[in-house]
């Protein structure tokens, strides 16, 4: 039984071989014949005969770090992992311990010339000299460049929040023809399994990637089907506006006689241009769709500029005098009001009634040079640049050019200078820019927070609200100030038109201001010291030719006693007071001064407004 043991340890000392490590030597020894001994030039494409270079490519999508709608930019994070055939690397493992594969650096062997073709900020090759590319024995070729990649991604946010968008990554092979490399589509396409990363943001509906042999060049392109999640825009953005817009219409509510009328809307209105800009904000610069969000919420402006313009003429209303009798259009309303609610036929009699005391009454340089030149049979050497072209026809826009959301190309012309030392060429780009988010977001709110500023002049001053007021419009105008100061770039040579536009409209709120304080002032004063001097003359020029009649005043209560002797009777005649009428209050006078800086504020707003939109059209 020893014996058979024995044996048994001799049998496989013989048969199982010690296993054999490679050494540095081995490793530098198939670097010496690889790039030594068998001569291997990077310069070579590793053709086979007439057979392009085929590349395996397929995309490990790590995640999504950002889309940005104002910039239009997708920022994603992956590697690409691209294999091919160089038979010019191959060796024998079985000459060198079984060594069956290296690593070199990405610039010493021939490598394809991928790029990212709709990059944002540059086109620019992947990897670095900092990789290393894994070289197998049979002569394949591993690459695996890792990068974050911002590529363009044209946005259509007209159902924002509640959009769904498609963004694209598309890589080329600049410099050789499909004949030469051609990248084919693999299995895996585009894989992410546990190292993906989701998006707080956005959804991934679906994915998917084409390879492209229509141009001259190679390329495949990754498709991503993405859904916005809307959640964080409906709590903070939608709801409020919505809740914001409902506040408008309270302020039919609010009795005229509380002084608070205006100064409520006013102030509904400034939150709604504060809404404005917040959504400017995260919107595009597109002026080929406009969000159906931002419509609505300049549809809310032009109700808050309504419902503030029917607040001012309620409170001038208010104010009348009761002698003055309800008649035209007011009456009918009123009646029309009274057939609505179904309410019984006024009385004519004036017997007292009880009445409910608390019953309410009716109320927004890098340059790219490629790594190699190709050189063609005859001699010829060619080199396309993506940065500058030169060619006969001058500027080449394709297929492939992609319209800006902002601004149409109306021509383009190139010239050759040689009057200088150096040789150089100009090519020109005549621009027109696309105006209608500009006019949405912009232009008509400025337009409408301008009229508000004249209607100041509307609001009686005893009502305690034409400061506050003018005060918050105002602010409202600072706040779209700030807007187009952002939007406009930093230029001491040639200001804006609209900022010129809106910088009159801050002085016109100003004058307002200092105006609506003048005649706090004068309204303030004591009706025991007489109008006179300027405030005389303007007083009695607004009222010329108004017909005013001399107010005849029959005071029964304090009636004078005539007593006749004779009859010895008592009786009493009524004495007549005629009131001069050249004998004004301080009321009067700042009556007169709403009714010059109404129509003169309404004169200069409609000049400056005609002025702006000729002089920005033409």
């Amino acid at each position: 039984m020893e014996k058979f043991g024995l044996i048994l340890i001799w049998l496989l000392c013989i048969c199982i071989q010690p296993a054999q490590l490679q050494t540095k030597t081995d490793y530098t020894n198939v670097v010496t014949e690889v790039f030594t001994t068998n001569g291997y030039n990077k310069k070579i494409l590793p053709r086979n005969g007439s057979e392009p270079v085929y590349l395996d490519l397929s995309f490990y999508f790590l995640g999504i770090n950002e889309i940005s709608e104002v910039n239009e930019k997708m920022v994603t994070t992956g590697y690409l992992v691209i294999q091919w055939t160089d038979s010019g690397l191959s060796w024998d493992s079985d000459n060198h311990n079984n060594l069956d594969r290296i690593f070199v650096p990405q610039n010493d062997i021939w490598k394809p010339d991928i790029f990212l073709q709709n990059g944002f900020k540059k086109f620019a090759e992947l990897g670095g000299s900092y990789y290393y590319l894994e070289v197998y024995f049979t002569g394949s070729v591993l690459w695996m460049p890792f990068e974050v990649f911002e590529s363009r991604c044209s946005l259509d946010t007209s159902l924002f929040p509640f959009d769904r968008q498609t963004c694209s990554i598309t890589f080329v092979v600049w410099s050789h023809s499909v004949a030469e490399v051609e990248i084919q589509k693999s299995k895996e396409g585009i894989i992410y399994d546990e190292q993906f990363q989701e998006n707080s943001v956005w959804q991934i509906l679906s994915i998917s990637h084409e390879v492209s042999k229509e141009t001259r060049e190679s390329k495949i392109t990754f498709s991503f089907s993405l859904r916005r999640k809307p959640l964080y825009y409906v709590v903070n953005i939608i709801l409020p506006v919505v809740f914001l817009g409902f506040l408008s219409g309270l302020v039919f509510v609010i009795p005229a006689d509380t002084g608070e009328k205006t100064g409520y809307s006013v102030t509904v209105f400034l939150a709604l241009a504060v809404f404005l800009t917040i959504i400017s904000a995260l919107l595009p610069v597109n002026s080929e769709k406009v969000s159906v969000l931002g419509i609505y919420l300049l549809l809310q402006v032009i109700l808050g500029v309504v419902v503030l313009l029917v607040s001012t003429i309620q409170l001038r209303l208010n104010f009348r005098s009761a002698s003055t009798p309800v008649t035209g259009l007011y009456l009918k309303l009123t009646k029309l009001k009274d057939r609505i609610c179904c309410c019984c036929c006024r009385k004519t009699s004036k017997s007292n009634r009880i009445i409910d005391a608390n019953a309410l009454p009716d109320a927004l340089t890098e340059k790219h040079t490629p790594p190699e030149q190709t050189t063609n049979g005859d001699s010829t050497v060619t080199w396309a640049d993506v940065e500058i072209m030169k060619s006969q026809q001058g500027i080449v826009y394709d297929e492939q050019f992609q319209a800006n959301s902002v601004w149409d190309i109306l021509s383009i012309s190139y010239d050759v200078s040689k009057e200088t030392r150096e040789s150089k060429i100009t090519f020109t780009f005549h621009l027109k820019r696309k105006p209608l988010y500009y006019i949405v977001n912009i232009l008509l709110p400025v337009v409408f927070l301008g009229f508000l500023n004249g209607l100041v002049f509307v609001i009686p001053a005893d009502t305690g609200e034409k400061t506050g007021y003018s005060v918050t419009v105002f602010l409202s105008l600072a706040v779209f100030l700030t807007i187009i100061s952002t939007v406009l770039p930093v230029n001491s040579e040639k200001v804006s038109i609209l900022g010129i536009y809106l910088l009159l409209q801050v002085v016109l709120g100003v004058i307002v201001l200092i105006v609506s304080t003048i005649q706090l002032r004068l309204n303030a004063r004591s009706d025991s010291k007489p109008v006179s001097g300027i405030a005389l003359k303007l007083t009695r020029l607004k009222n010329k030719g108004c017909c005013r009649k001399k107010d005849t005043v029959s005071n029964r209560s304090n009636e004078v006693g005539i007593i006749d002797l004779d009859n010895e009777k008592d009786f009493t005649q009524p004495v007549k007071i005629e009131i001069d009428e050249d004998e004004y209050t301080w009321a009067d006078v700042v009556t007169a001064l709403d009714f010059y800086g109404f129509w003169m504020f309404i004169c200069v707003y409609t000049i400056l407004t005609v002025m702006m939109f000729i002089i920005l059209t033409v």
